[in-house]
């Protein structure tokens, strides 16, 4: 098999991206991006009534800034982790 075939199958079941609710002070543009010590971690989806945006959950972990400020459009948000459960 070639590489892109085997790359691909063994990436298959792993989520690189989810959407997030957005905390932020200030009205975010769609499609404005977000970073994260000065490198775009996602993208602002949904921006009226409630923010929302495509997360990018690995590179940097998303760990390392789920807990932290980030940057869109030079105001500050975070992401709103909510429990469905």
């Amino acid at each position: 098999m070639g590489q892109e075939n085997t790359a691909r199958m063994k990436l298959k079941n792993k989520l690189r991206k989810k959407l997030f609710p957005i905390e932020t002070q200030t009205k975010l543009e769609e499609g404005s991006e977000i970073f994260y010590n000065e490198k775009p971690i996602g993208k602002i989806l949904i921006s009226e009534p409630y923010p929302f945006a495509l997360i990018n959950l690995f590179s940097p972990d998303f760990q390392e800034f789920c807990d932290k400020e980030l940057v869109c459009n030079h105001n500050k948000i975070r992401i709103n982790k909510v429990n469905f459960s």
